[in-house]
């Protein structure tokens, strides 16, 4: 019985290897991976979608931050990637910084994320006149520099420092400052809701005595009218901060500063209200213009002339906006979108008499 079966597969072999053989290679070209990554066109994400305010006002268009396709290059895309000048090539070792892991990379690019979500809640509730409670703050490690000679891991939360717990991000900044190249300090830290014993030996970075980690104060926060944030476990970063706090704000308010109009956008926001500029601006661009949106608002500075030289190179039919503060964003649409949206519906009106 298994002479007969290898004897059949072998005939089916030899008569169908040109197949077989084709298969293969067909499928190693497509899911072999190159130690590249390409970054493509992108698109855009409906934050109005990703976001739920309680006893929100009605919005008739939308805001949509805009991001950028990292793919894992395979051999194909490799190979595009060469003669689309809307692809480039970014090696696997440029994705992470210092000695950090692709892992940490994408968890600092979620308490990023998160961070910066917060800040949005923030900055669009007290501009509607509604205050915030922050509460539950931690200090977490985000960043180690390649100098660093230490275990800490991106995401933990420091609470206990050679003996002494840490009661906030100043106290431990603080304690920082008593130590000197050569000291070797014993650190206990949390990290998904399970306990760790870290160490960290101080070395000199910059003339100055370090652990050579950058941390971050995170902490919780309550709204009344409660708002909600859903977003997928591949969405890192923070670059959505801007249009997300326009979107929080927009459900607050009883005027829809969108204007009926389908705005996109891009940008950081800090805890000052200020906009920071992002990554992958042409990239955003792209993905922008192929959804048809009306307004592309961007941060002033490089990435505003970034896109002005994208837009005249690929002829792009687009309003772009620079901002530098999420002021400056609002007073945009107050006085371009809501004004004109409003004159629009008179004239509607008006011609409707006027036919009547």
């Amino acid at each position: 019985m298994l002479k007969k079966i290898y004897k059949n597969t072998l005939n089916y072999i030899k008569e169908n290897y040109k197949v077989l053989l084709f298969l293969v290679l067909f499928t190693f070209l497509f899911t072999f991976e190159l130690p590249y990554y390409v970054n493509a066109t992108g698109g855009t994400i409906d934050t109005i979608k990703r976001v739920k305010v309680e006893d929100s006002y009605k919005v008739e268009g939308s805001f949509n931050m805009a991001y950028v396709n990292e793919i894992k290059a395979t051999i194909p895309t490799y190979l595009i990637s060469l003669f689309n000048d809307k692809w480039d090539l970014v090696k696997e070792e440029d994705m992470t910084y210092g000695d950090m892991t692709i892992d940490e990379v994408m968890t600092y690019g979620r308490i990023s994320m998160k961070e910066s979500n917060k800040d949005a809640i923030k900055i669009a509730y007290e501009k509607a006149g509604i205050d915030v409670k922050e509460y539950n703050k931690k200090t977490v490690m985000i960043f180690r520099y390649e100098e660093a000679d230490t275990d800490l891991v991106v995401g933990d939360v420091i609470t206990e420092i050679d003996g002494e717990k840490v009661k906030d991000f100043e106290s431990l900044t603080d304690k920082m400052k008593e130590y000197k190249v050569g000291d070797r300090i014993t650190l206990k830290v949390t990290n998904d809701d399970k306990k760790y014993e870290r160490y960290a030996n101080i070395v000199e970075i910059d003339g100055e005595p370090k652990i050579g980690i950058l941390l971050k104060e995170t902490r919780d926060i309550k709204t009344k009218p409660e708002c909600e944030l859903f977003y997928t476990k591949t969405e890192s970063g923070a670059s959505g901060g801007l249009m997300t706090a326009l979107t929080i704000y927009n459900y607050l308010v009883k005027e829809d500063i969108t204007g009926g109009l389908d705005i996109a956008g891009t940008g950081t926001i800090e805890p000052d209200g200020s906009v920071g500029e992002i990554s992958g601006i042409k990239y955003k661009l792209a993905g922008v213009v192929k959804e048809k949106m009306d307004i592309f608002i961007v941060p002033a500075g490089e990435n505003y002339k970034e896109a002005l030289k994208e837009k005249e190179k690929h002829n792009y039919d687009i309003k772009i906006v620079p901002v530098s503060t999420f002021e400056e964003a609002l007073t945009y649409l107050e006085n371009n979108v809501m004004k004109k949206s409003k004159w629009f519906l008179f004239l509607w009106i008006w011609q409707s008499i006027k036919t009547w």
